[in-house]
Protein backbone atom coordinates (compact mmCIF):
# COMPACT_ATOMS: atom_id res chain seq x y z
CA UNK A 1 0.00 0.00 0.00
CA UNK A 2 3.16 2.33 0.88
CA UNK A 3 3.98 2.46 -3.13
CA UNK A 4 0.11 3.45 -3.88
CA UNK A 5 0.71 6.35 -1.27
CA UNK A 6 3.78 7.29 -3.34
CA UNK A 7 2.43 7.49 -6.61
CA UNK A 8 -0.98 9.40 -5.26
CA UNK A 9 1.23 11.72 -3.38
CA UNK A 10 3.25 12.63 -6.56
CA UNK A 11 0.13 12.84 -8.31
CA UNK A 12 -0.57 15.58 -5.37
CA UNK A 13 2.44 17.07 -6.33
CA UNK A 14 1.77 17.37 -9.81
CA UNK A 15 -1.85 18.85 -9.29
CA UNK A 16 -0.33 21.54 -6.80
CA UNK A 17 2.54 22.58 -8.73
CA UNK A 18 -0.54 23.48 -11.48
CA UNK A 19 -2.47 25.27 -9.07
CA UNK A 20 0.94 27.57 -8.63
CA UNK A 21 0.88 28.15 -11.95
CA UNK A 22 -2.41 29.12 -12.67
CA UNK A 23 -1.98 31.26 -9.40
CA UNK A 24 0.98 32.90 -11.82
CA UNK A 25 -2.42 34.19 -13.67
CA UNK A 26 -4.02 35.81 -10.70
CA UNK A 27 -4.27 39.91 -10.00
CA UNK A 28 -3.16 39.71 -6.24
CA UNK A 29 -2.73 43.34 -7.12
CA UNK A 30 -6.50 43.67 -6.86
CA UNK A 31 -6.85 41.63 -3.74
CA UNK A 32 -4.36 44.57 -1.96
CA UNK A 33 -6.31 47.21 -3.63
CA UNK A 34 -9.73 46.07 -2.19
CA UNK A 35 -11.38 45.25 -5.20
CA UNK A 36 -11.87 41.93 -4.56
CA UNK A 37 -14.50 41.24 -8.19
CA UNK A 38 -11.28 41.88 -9.57
CA UNK A 39 -9.08 39.44 -7.82
CA UNK A 40 -12.40 36.71 -7.72
CA UNK A 41 -12.89 37.46 -11.58
CA UNK A 42 -14.85 34.44 -12.90
CA UNK A 43 -13.76 32.07 -9.59
CA UNK A 44 -10.55 30.27 -10.86
CA UNK A 45 -8.55 32.49 -8.43
CA UNK A 46 -10.33 30.80 -5.38
CA UNK A 47 -10.51 27.37 -7.33
CA UNK A 48 -6.21 27.48 -7.80
CA UNK A 49 -5.98 29.15 -4.28
CA UNK A 50 -8.26 25.97 -3.06
CA UNK A 51 -6.49 23.65 -4.97
CA UNK A 52 -3.36 24.92 -3.56
CA UNK A 53 -3.93 24.17 -0.16
CA UNK A 54 -6.00 20.90 -0.35
CA UNK A 55 -2.94 19.47 -3.18
CA UNK A 56 -0.29 20.46 -0.92
CA UNK A 57 -2.00 18.89 2.14
CA UNK A 58 -3.10 16.08 0.15
CA UNK A 59 0.47 15.47 -1.45
CA UNK A 60 2.66 15.76 2.37
CA UNK A 61 -0.02 13.35 4.30
CA UNK A 62 0.77 10.62 1.15
CA UNK A 63 4.04 11.18 1.25
CA UNK A 64 4.34 10.56 5.15
CA UNK A 65 2.18 7.52 5.09
CA UNK A 66 4.07 6.03 2.62
CA UNK A 67 7.71 6.83 4.13
CA UNK A 68 6.54 4.62 6.57
CA UNK A 69 7.14 1.62 5.32
CA UNK A 70 9.48 3.00 2.69
CA UNK A 71 13.10 4.51 3.06
CA UNK A 72 13.28 8.48 2.85
CA UNK A 73 15.02 8.47 0.46
CA UNK A 74 13.73 6.20 -1.94
CA UNK A 75 10.39 7.51 -1.18
CA UNK A 76 11.72 11.39 -1.96
CA UNK A 77 13.80 9.83 -4.98
CA UNK A 78 10.60 8.17 -6.53
CA UNK A 79 8.18 11.26 -5.32
CA UNK A 80 10.11 13.58 -7.74
CA UNK A 81 10.63 11.53 -10.22
CA UNK A 82 7.46 10.26 -10.77
CA UNK A 83 6.40 14.37 -10.50
CA UNK A 84 8.30 15.06 -12.94
CA UNK A 85 7.87 13.21 -15.53
CA UNK A 86 3.96 13.87 -14.90
CA UNK A 87 4.29 17.25 -15.12
CA UNK A 88 6.49 17.19 -17.81
CA UNK A 89 3.18 15.32 -19.74
CA UNK A 90 0.71 17.41 -18.45
CA UNK A 91 2.89 20.65 -19.59
CA UNK A 92 2.34 18.72 -23.32
CA UNK A 93 -1.11 17.82 -23.17
CA UNK A 94 -2.78 21.32 -21.34
CA UNK A 95 0.02 23.82 -22.66
CA UNK A 96 0.93 22.31 -26.17
CA UNK A 97 4.36 22.36 -25.38
CA UNK A 98 6.26 20.13 -27.69
CA UNK A 99 7.74 17.17 -26.30
CA UNK A 100 11.35 15.70 -28.28
CA UNK A 101 12.80 12.59 -28.18
CA UNK A 102 14.96 13.63 -25.60
CA UNK A 103 11.64 14.05 -23.42
CA UNK A 104 10.89 10.84 -23.85
CA UNK A 105 14.31 9.36 -23.67
CA UNK A 106 14.80 11.02 -20.48
CA UNK A 107 11.16 10.70 -19.09
CA UNK A 108 12.11 6.52 -19.70
CA UNK A 109 15.25 6.85 -17.59
CA UNK A 110 12.84 8.16 -14.70
CA UNK A 111 10.42 5.74 -14.51
CA UNK A 112 13.42 3.03 -15.16
CA UNK A 113 15.10 4.20 -11.96
CA UNK A 114 11.73 4.47 -9.93
CA UNK A 115 11.28 0.63 -10.89
CA UNK A 116 14.55 -0.04 -9.89
CA UNK A 117 14.46 1.26 -6.42
CA UNK A 118 11.00 -0.31 -5.83
CA UNK A 119 13.28 -3.60 -6.89
CA UNK A 120 15.94 -2.70 -4.70
CA UNK A 121 13.10 -2.36 -1.58
CA UNK A 122 11.07 -5.59 -2.35
CA UNK A 123 15.19 -7.22 -2.38
CA UNK A 124 15.46 -6.04 1.53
Amino acid sequence: MAWVYLILASVMETAWFMCIRALREVDFGALKQGRIEDFVGDGWALVALTGYGVFGVLNAWFLFKAMKDIPSSTAFGVWTGLALAEITLVDAWWLNLPLSLGHYLCMALLLWGVLGLKQQDKAR
